[in-house]
């Protein structure tokens, strides 16, 4: 049995692959063309994980700052209910027509109850505790008025730290609540204890940790020339302003950030929390620093320009040319800014989007470093200089 299609000639073959590979590969609608792997096989270490490694650890920090500031109110709630159940059965001690009007007066009980309920809402906790917290302690028996006092004064407290949690305001927190202890005529064993800060030493492993994978990674960096533009400065001048701006127009005015992420930034004062140590505390800004104006540019602006952009482009991502995007990749790095400062999400949105510009124009990656790490410059003096900590 024979084919009924006959073989084609060598001539004709060679003239067909001849013909195939002469015409002009057409792109897709939406897509870039693909060029040489800019940065070779080490392209995931190079424009990746020194950014990953950073963010992993300060991210991890931040999360123990906020849990450690919101921790006096959680602990309050047991002292609280400590000092009610107190004051509830020295009232118990008294003759009973005396210990029932003053239950009824002080109601300590529902204190204890709600105290012990953890799912109690704010205004349900205030109308819960509404007869010990109004009541003005006048014709209150000796051995009943300082357990009265304590425990009145341990509710109060722990509403003004839960009201500074509701309005997200948690920077205040450990400044009320140092300022009450001192103000407490205790035994040791019953002051609420503030817990340490494991912040700064967080952000001190990632910073460095960070620091060497950059370091070990510069020759990579180097494959893009390194050149910068005078553009770079003045963007980076520029978004200064734009971060400062949006920021107090969105806290004063819009409240886009609080509704999206309150108590998204740590806000860690080392003069204040390390002041008992100076040469941590004085080490620790500069490792801040060093993380500010030189490890961050680098590696985030290596990610976002050298990875991320290209990657939303095509899975091949370091054959995506530098410097080029289309709608996909200018969306995405939005969001990406957008998602990475929740809490500052108005001048995150605007600020990426003059870095994007400027690289864009002048399709150079340093230039967005330049700009970054002129933009964290002037942040951080804005920070030492006004005690700004939520920004730093």
């Amino acid at each position: 049995m024979t084919d009924d299609v006959s073989p084609q000639s060598d001539e004709s073959v060679k003239t067909d692959i001849s013909s195939t590979s002469s015409s002009p590969q057409e792109i897709p609608p939406g897509m870039l063309p693909l060029v040489s792997p800019v940065f070779g096989k080490w392209a995931f270490w190079i424009t990746a994980v020194p950014f990953l490694i950073y963010l992993g650890g300060t991210s991890f920090g931040a999360y123990l700052e906020n849990v450690r500031k919101t921790g006096p109110a959680h602990m309050m709630r047991g002292y609280t209910r400590v000092h009610a159940k107190r004051l509830r059965l020295t009232i118990e001690q008294l003759p009973a027509e005396e210990s029932a009007r003053l239950l009824e007066r002080l109601d300590p009980a529902t204190v204890e109850k709600a105290m012990d309920d953890e799912n109690s809402d704010f205004t349900s906790l205030i109308q819960q505790c509404d007869k010990l917290l109004s009541d003005d302690l006048v014709g209150i028996p000796p051995i009943v008025d300082q357990h009265a006092k304590t425990a009145k004064a341990f509710v109060q407290h722990f509403f003004e730290l839960e009201a500074l949690i509701e309005e997200h305001d948690l920077d205040d927190i450990l400044d009320k609540h140092e300022a009450f202890i001192l103000k407490q005529n205790l035994p040791a064993a019953e002051v609420p204890k503030l817990k340490t800060s494991w912040y700064p030493t967080c952000y001190t492993v990632a910073c460095i940790a960070a620091f060497i994978a950059v370091l070990i990674a510069s020759r990579g960096y180097l494959k893009i020339p390194f050149r910068i533009s005078p553009l770079a400065i003045g963007v980076g001048v520029v978004g200064i302003f734009v971060w400062l701006g949006l920021w107090w127009l969105d806290k004063n005015v819009l409240g886009i950030g609080d509704f999206f992420a309150p108590n998204a930034r740590a806000g860690f004062n080392p003069w204040r929390e390390l002041k008992a140590n100076p040469a941590w505390m004085y080490s620790f800004v500069g490792i801040r620093l060093l993380g500010l104006c030189l490890v961050i540019p680098v590696a985030e602006e290596f990610f976002a320009r050298g990875f991320l952009m290209r990657y939303i482009e095509d899975i091949d991502w370091d054959q995506i040319p530098m410097g080029e995007a289309t709608w996909k990749s200018l969306a995405g790095i939005i969001v990406y800014g957008a998602m990475t400062h929740p809490g500052e999400i108005v001048p995150a949105i605007a600020w990426f989007a003059l870095i994007t510009w400027m690289y864009l124009k002048g399709k150079n990656v340093w230039d967005c470093v330049v700009a970054h790490a002129v933009t964290n410059a002037l942040l951080a003096a804005f920070v030492l200089k006004t005690n700004t900590w939520e920004l730093w």
